[in-house]
Order: C-alpha cells, then structure tokens, then sequence
C-alpha cells in the first residue's frame, strides 16, 4: 500500500503538470459524481484495450516531464506500474495523464518572440516554400471561424456545414443570398465558403498569405481596434510546408471540402466523453490522420494582392477553441508551425519599420487592391 501511495503522489504530479500545459478545456470526474461507476467502467476497458499506448504516454510524460526534482522516486512508476490494474484510483489518474499529455503533443507548437520585422521577412529569402498569418491577439488560436465558441459537442462535415448556411439567418439564408448572385452553392463548395469567409467570416477555412509583409501588416495594424492595439500582443504564425501538396485545382478543393471532418467539443466537455469519441479513438488506434488541406486558389482580386490562401482541418478535434491534431512522435503543427509573439510595446515601432521599408503593404491598400493601382508612385 506505501508504493501506491507513493505512486499516486507522482502520478497526481504528473497529471497537474500535462493539464496545465495542454491547457485543454475538458473537465474530469470525481468519486462525487453520480455517474463514477458508469465512468469508472468505462475507464478499465479503455485502460485494457489501449494498454500499450498509453504506457507508452506514461513513459514519454516522465521523460519529458520538466520538474523532476519534484519526483523523488521515478523507478518506483516502472516497477508497480504493471502491477496495479485492479487499482481503481491509480487507472482513474493515469489515463487522465494519458490523455492530457496525448492532449499537449497534439497542440505544441514552437513560439518564440519577434524582435524585428526580419525575423519573419528572412524566411522570403529561403528556398522553402512558407506561409503566414497575421492576427493582432496572440489569444486567438488557429481555430476556423466557424468552429469558434462551440455550444455543443458535434462532428460536423460539409454537409452538416452547408445544412447551417441554409438555415441562418432565419429570414434570408446565406445559401439563399448566395444563389441570388449564381453561386452555384451545391456544385461548387470552396466557392460557397471561401465567399462568406471573405464577406462576414464564418467558415471551416483560416486565412494565410504567401506574404510574410501581408501577415506582418495584419498583426501590427491598429485597424481593427486602438484600444485593442495598444492593449493586446499580437502574432505571426509562420508554416513551413516543403514536400507538402498544395491544393491549386477547383475539383481537388471541392472534394477536399466535402470529404473533411472536425470533431468540435464544447467547453469543459467531460474527458469521459472525449476517451468514448470514435475520432478521438480513431486518432488513437492510428486507423485515421489528421491533415491540414493547403488551398492556393484565389477567388478575388483583393485576395491575389494579399497572396492569399486558405488552410483546411480534415480529421481533427477542437476542444473549447483549440486545435488538437494526430501526431506521431510530433504533430503537423509541431512539426512545421511557429508563432512569433509581438509585445504590445514593440508594435508601434515594428509597424512604423514596416511602412518606411514596404509602404506598399499598408492596410488600405491590401483591403482596397485598386486603390493601390491608381497611386503609381507606391
């Protein structure tokens, strides 16, 4: 009984380490709930069917677990860990590890801080192919626009998707709206969303640009709001995407579209219900793989200035607003995204860097392409 004690305390500190740092918006159960046993049941066939895994996870958290002087005896997890499957409180803690820790790879990204416009200008210079994203909170996470502040837990598809356009708002639908202005929304997805991504920002899709300028333009601009400007730090994501397919051809995204899948889970969703989820299983067993659709296909003038392009979620989880993707050793995200911070002290100074060097990348001219055209002294 000591050794479970003592492998209960190491296992309690592992388990408040990985749910900070996957910051993930899912809640847990305790002995008080109505439901424990039911859950509980639930928890040991989980535990004996995906045993391997999430050993695996259990070893891979201690190696990667920062604080180790706060672990007095980690051999103490190898030699009782084996032993203790009829042990209902350890099972509860270590698979609630498992999924947290499973929770923080599929989200890790690298962020570092921009100190100057260069850091993100230079990655022009190279000869991979990269891509940005600009954003003036550095708290928005790369979560589409539609998915945001999820009320329910669904698994929505394209056709799920469509079925909302059609039914908001109530008096004119967005579908209605649309085929008004012969859109043929049916026939042509991207089509469909790329539009009321660009009119009102509701949709599966995440602005990128080829321009790491256009990005750097969005992040320091103070168009959206002052008071948001000199009260919110601001961002660059940058996505490296050599070896990668981009997506050119309108039949290629249309079928991209329809085939996608993201599994949305509201806030503080229970873990019990993520652990039961047949994507999240899916994802687990390796049987599916997260992808990200890489869309280069313009569909107006504003977006061929801006060297605008689109990404896409196919097999992914949004918990709360975050995205969770499938990873093996390391996500697509760990792998090739990083985000540079911007201090909200620095913005005005890199902003003003960015317009004496490149005035052509001033607001008004990536929001009104033509305005650009008729100043030719720009």
């Amino acid at each position: 009984m000591e050794n479970i004690k003592s492998l209960l305390d190491i296992l309690n500190t592992l388990l408040v380490y990985y749910k900070s740092k996957s910051d993930a918006k899912i809640s847990m159960f305790t002995e008080k709930n109505k439901k424990y046993k039911e859950y509980m049941n639930s928890y040991l066939h989980y535990y004996e069917k995906y045993n391997d895994i999430i050993h695996r996870d259990i070893n891979l958290a201690l190696v990667e677990f920062d604080n180790k002087d706060k672990i007095d005896n980690f051999s103490l997890v190898y030699e009782v860990f084996n032993n203790v499957i009829e042990n209902e409180k350890v099972i509860h803690i270590t698979v609630s590890i498992h999924v947290f820790f499973r929770l923080f790879k599929m989200k890790h990204y690298i962020e570092k801080q921009l100190t100057d416009i260069e850091d993100i200008i230079k990655y022009d210079e190279q000869d991979n192919i990269v891509w940005y994203r600009g954003q003036t909170n550095t708290n928005w996470q790369l979560v589409p626009s539609f998915f945001r502040s999820a009320k329910r837990t669904a698994l929505w598809t394209w056709s799920d998707i469509y079925k909302d356009y059609k039914s908001k708002p109530s008096k004119v639908s967005l579908i209605n709206k649309l085929n008004e202005v012969d859109i043929d929304t049916k026939s042509f997805p991207y089509k469909t969303a790329a539009f009321i991504q660009h009119s009102i920002g509701y949709s599966p899709l995440i602005d990128f640009s080829r321009s790491s300028k256009v990005a750097l333009s969005f992040a320091l601009s103070n168009a959206s709001s002052m008071v948001n400007y000199y009260g919110d730090d601001a961002c660059v994501y940058v996505l490296e995407l050599n070896n990668y397919r981009i997506l050119t051809e309108l039949e290629d995204i249309d079928n991209a579209i329809r085939g996608s899948k993201v599994q949305v889970f509201r806030r503080n969703e229970s873990i019990f219900n993520l652990i039961t989820n047949q994507m999240w299983i899916d994802l687990l067993s390796g049987s599916i793989t997260s992808v990200i659709h890489l869309i280069n296909k313009p569909t107006n003038d504003r977006m061929m200035f801006q060297k605008g392009t689109f990404i896409l979620y196919d097999n992914a989880i949004i918990i709360g607003d975050e995205i969770f993707m499938s990873y093996n050793k390391v996500s697509f995200i760990g792998r090739h995204l990083t985000k540079y911070n911007i201090d909200t002290k620095s913005k005005e100074r890199l902003y003003e860097k960015l317009m004496i060097d490149y005035p052509q990348y001033h607001q008004r001219y990536l929001l009104d392409p033509y305005l650009y055209l008729g100043e030719p002294d720009k």
